[in-house]
């Protein structure tokens, strides 16, 4: 069977174009002040609304783009 997407590709693209902290923390498998650090140093794009942290799915993607192109991964 030839797939063109994985598994987690499929996944990823079901979240909603905007996160939360917690659906963040999931999709990149970290803790929650691991989160809250990378938004407050502008490592990963946002915006909020009253205290709510709002995330762009294209932030994340972004963030893991250029996380691999400094370590020079995948």
């Amino acid at each position: 069977m030839n797939q063109s997407k994985s598994n987690t590709e499929l996944h990823f693209d079901a979240l909603p174009d905007i996160l939360t902290v917690q659906q963040t923390r999931a999709v990149l498998g970290i803790g929650r002040t691991a989160v809250y650090r990378l938004l407050e140093s502008g490592k990963i794009r946002c915006f909020q609304i009253g205290n709510a942290y709002k995330i762009p799915k294209a932030s994340v993607l972004e963030f893991i783009q250029t996380s691999c192109d400094r370590k020079g991964g995948v």
